[in-house]
């Protein structure tokens, strides 16, 4: 059945409704975002930050951000975008934690995966989580550590440090709307190009659905884009010719399918993370158990690359030797103003070597340690919190690399009691001397006790009081939050440990 002929100028119209309905569909500008400084931009579905620029969120706990990683920084703000009550800091494959005044709270693990691919960063202090989600199921997790009475609701902040693109926003899972109201030249000049081919190939009666166009922002609100929308009119019209014979059948059969195509790139466009979507509270979840039933792998990449960064540090040591292990508390592998530093200024006769990592347990140091395969006159470990907080599912660390079975439905500790106390023993094993102090964290005081208990049965090791001296003084003197320990903190902490080393040093050199 022939398909009767409409005037070609109303073709020629429907041409030009489409290209601009595309056009204007794939464009955006600033409505719809909140308060905001700096250069910002809208283009090809993300939201372009110069450097320095910033943007208001919106209030809440929690904030997500999609971006590629690699060579680019930004910062994840809570409470102010020009002083902060902390933010993340995202710069390539760092990750950190600071304080309001710019004071790294904690040096979070390497990630090494950073890439131009999206990556969705979720910083959340209730509960205290920092998420890197990269694709569907590679996943690092790390604890910022901070007290709930310290996160109320608050503005939450994006700052970028260097330019960055972004594809997805979101506070408190719900993602951030831009409402589009420029043009965007490209699709709209493509959208054009292709429909004046079709119109000198077709003819106007292959055109005449994209006079429909308008209506693409109406069928919007039910999950369907517009442009997908537009395209698939256009697909729709071109495909009624394609039973004709001669030539044009195969320039009806092309544009169709190039027509489908486009649409059909809209459509998943709109259903990953490259649209302007960012993964909810419920990923970071899913995602943090994710990363556990991987396997082993999950945790070894840890110490790998603990080994790597340490490796040449401790290749030729000088005697005497100090090695020092602790995780994010302890400066991670950035220990300047942390105690191991403090440390080594209180001990100039010896080399204080810090072996810490963010996120580390035990498990972490024991495997780095004999990975490392060196022997030190005295260690010193600051742990206990990252070993007994409930954080993985089922089974420790210990019993995903021996392969047992999943033992509990819920989160566990990474390191059991007895677990700690071998792991201390092994450690005693390499180390001539070991000096432990039990992690001062709020709130979790008998966990880490019962933890001080267990790992003090080791025999030879000298166990100090760290948590009475960091309680003497009031809170916000000594503490960044409920774990970390202030710069003052810190000091203290160094304080605590000098004297036990410098004793156990000393009783080296009378026995030689």
């Amino acid at each position: 059945m022939a398909v009767r002929p409409i005037p070609l100028a109303a073709a020629a119209l429907g041409v030009l409704v489409a290209s601009v309905s595309v056009a204007w569909l794939g464009g955006g500008s600033l409505d719809g975002l909140g308060e905001h400084g700096g250069g910002i931009t809208w283009q090809d579905d993300a939201l372009r930050l110069e450097e320095g620029a910033w943007l208001r969120l919106g209030v809440g706990t929690q904030a997500e951000v999609t971006t590629p990683m690699a060579g680019r920084a930004f910062d994840l703000a809570h409470g102010s975008h020009e002083q902060p009550r902390q933010f993340t800091r995202i710069d390539g494959e760092n990750i950190s934690i600071h304080a309001g005044d710019g004071h790294m709270i904690s040096a979070l693990e390497r990630y090494p995966r950073a890439s131009e691919a999206p990556h969705t960063v979720v910083f959340s202090c209730k509960p205290p989580l920092t998420t890197v989600i990269d694709g569907a199921n590679v996943v690092i997790a790390e604890p910022v550590k901070t007290g709930s009475e310290s996160c109320p609701d608050a503005p939450l902040y994006l700052r970028a440090v260097t330019g960055l693109q972004v594809t997805g926003l979101a506070v408190d899972g719900v993602p951030l709307e831009v409402a589009p109201s420029l043009f965007e030249p490209v699709s709209g000049l493509v959208a054009l190009a292709v429909g004046l081919v079709g119109l000198a190939a077709l003819g106007p009666s292959a055109l005449a659905l994209l006079l429909l166009a308008p209506l693409a922002p109406l069928i919007e609100p039910f999950g369907i884009p517009g442009r997908a929308f537009i395209w698939m009119l256009f697909a729709a019209g071109c495909s009624m010719r394609i039973l004709e014979g001669g030539w044009r059948r195969w320039a009806a059969l092309a544009l169709t399918l190039f027509a489908l195509a486009a649409g059909g790139r809209e459509l998943l466009i709109s259903l990953t993370p490259d649209g302007l979507t960012a993964g909810s509270e419920q990923d970071a979840g899913v995602a943090e158990v994710v990363v556990v039933t991987m396997g082993i792998r999950a945790f070894e990449n840890k110490v790998d690359e603990a080994v790597r960064f340490y490796g040449p540090s401790v290749r030729s040591p000088r005697s005497p030797l100090v090695v020092t292990f602790g995780s994010s508390s302890s400066g991670g592998n950035q220990p300047a103003g942390f105690w191991p530093d403090h440390l080594g200024r209180a001990l100039p006769q010896a080399q204080v070597q810090t072996l810490a990592w963010g996120g580390a347990t035990s498990w972490h140091m024991r495997s780095t340690l004999e990975r490392l395969d060196i022997r030190p006159d005295v260690c010193v470990m600051y742990m206990g919190h990252n070993d007994t907080n409930l954080s993985v599912p089922g089974r420790s660390i210990a019993a995903i690399e021996r392969g047992d079975a999943q033992t509990a439905e819920g989160f566990v500790a990474p390191v059991t009691l007895d677990e700690a106390r071998d792991n201390a023993q092994a450690l005693a094993d390499r180390c001539d001397g070991l000096v432990i102090g039990g992690e001062y964290s709020v709130g979790r005081e008998d966990d880490v006790n019962a933890w001080l208990a267990a790992v003090s049965q080791v025999e030879g090791v000298v166990v100090v009081d760290v948590s009475s001296v960091l309680k003497e003084r009031p809170f916000d003197e000594m503490m960044v939050d409920a774990v970390h320990p202030s710069p003052e903190g810190q000091r203290r902490v160094a304080e605590v440990f000098a004297p036990a080393v410098e004793s156990l040093l000393e009783q080296q050199v009378d026995e030689r």
